[in-house]
């Protein structure tokens, strides 16, 4: 079986030859300690990414089958999203706003 078949598989509750060994991505100071340690290069620490060749690289190194972030990325968000709206002015200052996902927020000036 190859990692698709598996996961496949394992979501559909059928027999599945073994659990794959999978990561979600890597801390950047986590890569720090194994370039330090001799684990990783420097190119490999310094150039990583979800899902390019030093991520490939470091998930074989670690006996990683695959990273998760990189085949399976639900779209959270509402879709299509709610068009952000003015509903009215908030009397302590600021405004009551209909953001993306429909909820009434406060947006106040030079806030972030």
């Amino acid at each position: 079986m190859n990692n698709r078949e598996r996961v496949y598989a394992i979501f559909h509750s059928q027999p599945y030859d073994r659990m794959p060994i999978v990561h979600f991505g890597f801390w950047r100071e986590t890569l720090e300690k194994w370039h330090r340690e001799g684990h990783i290069s420097r190119e490999e620490w310094l150039g990583w990414a979800d899902g390019n060749e030093y991520d490939r690289s470091i998930g074989e190194k670690l006996g990683f089958d695959f990273n998760w972030g990189t085949c399976f990325c639900p779209n959270t968000g509402l879709f299509p999203p709610f068009e952000e709206k003015d509903v009215g002015p908030y009397p302590p200052g600021g405004r009551m706003v209909q953001n993306r996902d429909g909820v009434i927020v406060l947006r106040k000036e030079g806030a972030a």
